[in-house]
């Protein structure tokens, strides 16, 4: 889900569940960070590393290997 690909406070908000506060805290702690260009960065190296197509693509292709002892 989102709160596994969001690093706390590192390249995002990860906001209590079902806490409308919360959530508000978050938009209005991003909106105001100074380091919002680092979090934002940040978010992008791990956006781009660990859900790309072929990120995403190659790890299907290992799965399918595994899973057909790699006869295709």
């Amino acid at each position: 889900g989102i709160s596994e690909m969001i690093d706390h406070l590192h390249n995002g908000y990860v906001a209590q569940y079902k806490s409308a506060e919360d959530f508000a805290e978050g938009i209005y702690h991003i909106l105001t960070d100074p380091e919002y260009s680092l979090l934002s960065e940040q978010a992008h190296r791990k956006a781009t590393a660990h859900y790309s197509e072929g990120h995403i693509a190659k790890k299907y292709i290992e799965i399918y290997n595994k899973v057909t002892g790699g006869y295709v």
